[in-house]
């Protein structure tokens, strides 16, 4: 398959002793969104890093491993019945380093070239703002792709991120879809703004 289809499936387990398991509890559970809707949360556990930096992509270096990646962070998966939405979550140390890669790949990215052993199409990158109750240092981006793949079946894929900084510790919240079930950001915000709340709580 595409390394990373679209970034996200590429996120693979990280082991436990290079993982932040002191970050675990302060990442959201369904014990955070009360009320219907929320069918399942994925236990919290390590993720790793995306490594396919050398993905052939024109522009050069605009590989779906650079935005938002949190290495050796812990995260979870949410499903939201009401709105499709499957969300991902991520929390990991950062030193602000994965913040400015993530808004220079957004900058020189704009539209992607995917060339891959398996699969090919066309990547576009749209900058985004976050939510208005959001005042911590972030960025916020969308792509939306068509890819084919070498069974020849053409796949539509978005993608929707938030990156925030607090401190030395970095939130990414990605949300996922197609055209039959976009992404919904309503969704998003509401995860960003509680996943937020948790870290800063005291």
């Amino acid at each position: 398959m595409f390394a990373g289809t679209i970034g996200m499936i590429a996120l693979t387990a990280a082991s436990p002793a290079s993982a932040q398991p002191d970050l675990a509890p302060k990442l959201v559970t369904i014990a955070d969104f009360p009320g219907p809707g929320w069918e399942s949360f994925d236990k919290g556990g390590p993720i790793g890093g995306r490594d396919d930096r050398d993905e052939p992509t024109d522009p050069p270096g605009c590989a779906f491993s650079v935005p938002a990646n949190l290495t050796d962070a812990v995260g979870i998966w949410a499903f939201n019945t009401d709105t499709t939405s499957n969300v991902l979550v991520s929390l990991g140390y950062s030193d602000g380093t994965v913040l400015t890669q993530t808004r220079d790949w957004i900058q020189r990215c704009k539209t992607i070239n995917l060339v891959g052993d398996k699969a090919s199409g066309t990547a576009t990158v749209h900058p985004l703002v976050l939510p208005a109750e959001v005042v911590n240092d972030g960025a916020a981006y969308a792509v939306s792709a068509s890819m084919t793949f070498d069974s020849g079946n053409p796949v539509s894929l978005e993608l929707t991120t938030y990156l925030v900084q607090i401190g030395n510790i970095g939130i990414a919240v990605t949300g996922m879809g197609d055209t039959t079930y976009p992404v919904d950001r309503r969704t998003l915000d509401l995860m960003l703004i509680r996943q937020i709340a948790k870290v800063t709580r005291r």
